[in-house]
């Protein structure tokens, strides 16, 4: 008779814990924690002989139990497996033929604009406007294969990457220009750090080494993409690396200074398309974050948070909204936090520097950011998860209330990159509520198509913009929404006869052109965007080989061919079936459909990384008091970053 797996398996030894070796006492084995300790109130904690880190008892207990089940899993798997073998080779093979046609596709809710794309793309393949294949993408390909060969080049020792002083603190300079709307860690903050990091014992703040760690690998990743050195990038990656294996340190204790350092990991997985495991890090921040009661206003009546407290857990309560909003969104998954639990107001305008030494003017701006994830929350709430019945002015309202925020945006004290963001945000909205979707197919708003087709060019116009100083951003989420703007810009084309007639198609034209070549661009950053650029070439192919003659052919000779252009417009815009869309709940084309690639819900590259990392905990922080404080599935995974 076979063993089990279980029985296989020697039990694991349990070393004496820290308290109980320092004080030559007794310790027993039990694995949620010696008696000493429990009778005294403290944690529990051993150390790995082979890494030498130190982490709870009850931690260890839960990846025994977690191990535990996962065998016990698989040998029920194994069980009904021999039980349900079809019965017939046939029903076998076409079992295997139907789960093999089967998308696995991760969760994407109706708010999510692939939604839209999968659905677009359908229409597109439908009234063949794609069709063939494209080789643009084939040149950039193979530069993104020369540019990794030659980070593997250029790829510096360890050594090499070694920080000092003033180069940090210009670092977080630079992080505060190009991350001021996430208001997660103050100057003076950061300072502090610098000094507990540069201190004689940098072993016993090993928060300070993940914030400094993360800052340094932020802003050289974006300094890296901005000029285009290789080396830069992967002194980035080193850096988040060294964060990486401090981390479990510190993520057993429930503080602000854990959730700024798991926002500034989270920042980090925005940027690097080797680390997409965005929806786990925001599930952890959002869990500390209700923990700690960010969402509530109760702190000004507590005599343990001075003002300053109450300015950063405000700013990091609406910084991790922002990003919930944006990331939930984008995906159309469910928020964890809904809006009428929320008793937090914004932060107050610091405007003596007080409570942070940069200018009041960011701290109003991003203040003022913080109200469009709002609207752009309800909006989700109404439009698309229909929470509760739409009021019969509502969409006439939430447009004013849109344009209304636009207009007391203070782009006065704005720079040049906050009014591109505003105005970014502004247009992604107003696509947002106006675009047709699974639950909405067809808007009862006025001139919805018109706005979106506005929007999705403006969006256009400015991503060309930004790529033409080199000032692009190239997280993930930029990328999605290029391509959802650009498929809202052709769709709202193919669909709408008036659009076709009044639009200026020179303008289009370039806008299309334009676009080519910036998600040309961010392909090399993301290797799954290929696939997307190919499909784009097609779309603006098929969309100017099916309405060429409204593209004016040149300004001398418009009045020339005038006539003869219009007399064909008014048969090619009024085509049978282009303005007759079908249903957004029929089935979309599997070939084309897009599984959550940006977002990989993977997490063995997580549980494969080696764990190291040193110093003692800070004896401010609060620990889990046991393994019942710890009920989410991915507590283990979080020890294990």
């Amino acid at each position: 008779m076979e063993l089990d797996v279980s029985e296989r398996l020697p039990r694991p030894s349990i070393p004496v814990c820290q308290r109980c070796r320092h004080r030559k006492q007794k310790c027993d084995t039990d694995l949620g924690g010696c008696r000493p300790c429990m009778r005294s109130g403290n944690e529990c904690y051993v150390e790995d002989p082979d890494t030498g880190r130190k982490v709870p008892r009850a931690y260890v207990q839960r990846l025994e139990d977690h191990a535990r089940n996962l065998r016990q899993a698989a040998k029920n798997q194994t069980s009904d497996q021999q039980f349900k073998e079809p019965s017939t080779p046939m029903e076998s093979s076409g079992q295997r033929q139907h789960a093999a046609q089967t998308p696995n596709r991760r969760y994407l809710g109706t708010s999510s604009g692939i939604s839209f794309i999968e659905y677009a793309i359908t229409f597109a393949k439908t009234h063949k406007i794609l069709d063939g294949s494209q080789e643009s993408s084939q040149v950039k390909n193979s530069a993104s294969i020369d540019a990794k060969h030659l980070i593997q080049i250029l790829a510096p020792s360890p050594t090499q990457s070694n920080l000092d002083r003033e180069t940090v603190s210009r670092l977080f300079d630079y992080f505060s220009i190009t991350q001021w709307y996430y208001r997660i860690i103050t100057r003076d903050e950061f300072d502090r750090h610098l000094s507990c990091f540069f201190s004689d014992s940098p072993n016993d703040h090993p928060e300070s080494a993940i914030v400094v760690h993360m800052i340094s690998a932020i802003s050289t990743f974006y300094l890296g993409a901005i000029e285009g050195n290789a080396m830069a990038s992967n002194l980035a990656e080193i850096q988040y690396d060294r964060a990486l294996h401090l981390l479990p340190t510190i993520l057993p204790y429930r503080t602000i200074e854990t959730l700024q350092t798991i926002l500034l990991v989270l920042l980090y997985s925005f940027l690097n398309p080797q680390k997409p495991v965005t929806w786990h890090l925001l599930g952890a921040a959002l869990r500390l974050a209700t923990f700690l009661r960010l969402h509530e206003d109760n702190v000004a009546a507590d005599s343990r948070y001075s003002a300053k407290d109450v300015y950063v857990r405000r700013n990091l309560f609406w910084t991790l909204y922002s990003i919930d909003r944006a990331v939930g969104n984008t995906l159309g998954r469910p928020t964890a936090l809904q809006d009428v639990d929320i008793q937090t107001p914004f932060p107050d305008l610091d405007t003596d520097g007080t409570h942070d030494s940069y200018p009041a003017a960011n701290a109003a701006i991003a203040s003022h950011c913080f109200q469009i994830r709002r609207l752009q929350s309800e909006a989700a709430d109404m439009l698309y998860q229909k929470i509760r019945p739409m009021p019969a002015g509502w969409p006439t309202d939430i447009q004013r209330r849109v344009d209304q925020w636009l207009l007391e945006a203070p782009l006065s004290k704005a720079s040049p990159q906050m009014e591109e963001w505003i105005n970014h945000a502004y247009q992604n909205l107003i696509m947002f509520i106006n675009r047709p979707s699974l639950i909405s197919p067809s808007s009862s708003f006025e001139e919805a198509s018109k706005r979106s087709f506005s929007s999705a060019s403006k969006v256009l116009k400015l991503y060309a913009k930004m790529h033409s100083r080199n000032a692009i951003d190239c997280t993930w989420m930029a990328f999605h929404w290029l391509f959802l703007a650009a498929v809202t810009h052709v769709f709202c084309i193919w669909t709408d006869v008036d659009i076709r007639v009044s639009a200026d198609w020179k303008e289009i034209n370039e806008d299309l052109q334009r676009t080519r070549m910036v998600l040309s661009a961010m392909v090399e950053y993301w290797r799954y965007g290929k696939k997307i650029l190919d499909i784009y070439c097609q779309l603006c192919d098929g969309t100017i080989r099916l309405f060429v003659q409204l593209i004016p052919i040149a300004a001398g000779e418009q009045n020339h061919e005038r006539q003869s252009t219009l007399e064909v417009a008014e048969t090619t815009t009024q085509a049978p079936g282009i303005d007759a869309a079908p249903s957004l709940t029929e089935a979309v084309d599997a070939s084309i459909q897009f599984d959550d690639i940006l977002m990989n819900d993977d997490l063995d590259y997580w549980l494969d990384q080696p764990i190291a990392g040193f110093g003692t905990p800070n004896g401010g922080m609060e620990p889990y008091l046991g393994p019942s404080d710890l009920t989410s599935e991915l507590d283990p995974w979080l020890y294990r970053m």
